[in-house]
C-alpha cells in the first residue's frame, strides 16, 4: 500500500471509529444522547467523503472552500491561500459581504464558486458513491 492509499484507508478508519462511536451510544446510553450520536454520524460521513475527495487527488486542508476550474474541474482551497482577511468556518454560511467576497476573489482567478455540497456530489458520482444515500440515510 503506497502513501496515496494508506491515507486514503486513515480516513476511512477515522470513519469506522465515528460510526461504531454513534451505534454504542445509541445502544449503551438512556436517556440516548441524540445530538452526539447524529454529530459522530455526520463526522463519519465527512470523513468517508474526504477519503473520495484525496482518492481523486484534491488536497484535504482544515476548512476546504470549492471551486469549479474553467475545465468544469473540482478543486479545492484553503482561505489562507486566497488571503481573504476574514475567517472561513463553513463556506456554504457565509453571509454578505464576506460571501461576495470569496465568489469574487475565485472568480479573479478563474474560478466558480462550489458549495461543500455540491462539491460532494460531483465527487461522490465520480468515485460512484451513493450520495444521497450516504449522506441522507
Amino acid at each position: 500500500m503506497n502513501d496515496h492509499e494508506k491515507l486514503i484507508q486513515e480516513w476511512v478508519n477515522f470513519a469506522e471509529m465515528d460510526l461504531l462511536t454513534a451505534k454504542h451510544l445509541d445502544k449503551t446510553m438512556y436517556p440516548q444522547p441524540l445530538a452526539i450520536i447524529c454529530y459522530h454520524c455526520q463526522q463519519a460521513i465527512e470523513k468517508i467523503l474526504k477519503a473520495a475527495l484525496i482518492k481523486f487527488g484534491i488536497e484535504i486542508k482544515d476548512c476546504t472552500i470549492f471551486a469549479l476550474n474553467k475545465d468544469n474541474e473540482v478543486c479545492g482551497f484553503s482561505e489562507d491561500e486566497l488571503e481573504l482577511g476574514f475567517t472561513v468556518d463553513d463556506p456554504d454560511s457565509l453571509e454578505a459581504p464576506e460571501k461576495e467576497q470569496l465568489v469574487a476573489k475565485l472568480k479573479s482567478m478563474g474560478y466558480t464558486y462550489l458549495s461543500c455540497d455540491d462539491a460532494f456530489k460531483r465527487l461522490s458520482t465520480e468515485a460512484d458513491i451513493d450520495y444521497e444515500t450516504c449522506y441522507y440515510g
